[in-house]
């Protein structure tokens, strides 16, 4: 199950959707994907040194320092010995820093510094 928040700014209305989850997505329909780079150079290498491995994909918020939220794919492998490698490595399209994952930040709006408000908005599978 997936759920969806629209983030929005109290003070000029500056509004982003956030999905996060993996709803019903089926990892081996991303192999290629994977493969082409789309989900980052990370995860493709960890697929093309290790084929066998389990993975799947989740959905889930990113934050930076300058204030802007989003919500990337993460890849997420099961090593052979039951460890877990994320590929949740990713650069703000704002401002250019590394992205913090699983975090809602401070709430603050990248664009004018006002409250950002955070509403669910949705729930999909």
């Amino acid at each position: 199950m997936g759920v969806g928040f629209d983030v929005i700014c109290e003070k000029c209305g500056n509004r982003k959707t956030v999905l996060i989850g993996g709803g019903m997505l089926l990892p081996q329909e991303f192999r290629d994907d994977i493969l082409e780079g789309r989900f980052g150079q990370d995860a493709r290498e960890i697929l093309r040194e290790h084929p066998d491995w389990h993975f799947w994909i989740d959905n889930q918020p990113f934050s930076c320092s300058c204030g802007y939220v989003t919500g990337f794919a993460v890849v997420i492998f099961i090593t052979d010995d039951g460890r877990q490698i994320r590929c949740d490595r990713h650069r703000c399209s704002q401002c250019g820093k590394v992205l913090r994952a699983n975090s809602w930040g401070k709430g603050i709006c990248w664009k004018c510094g006002g409250r950002m408000e955070r509403y669910e908005s949705m729930m999909w599978d």
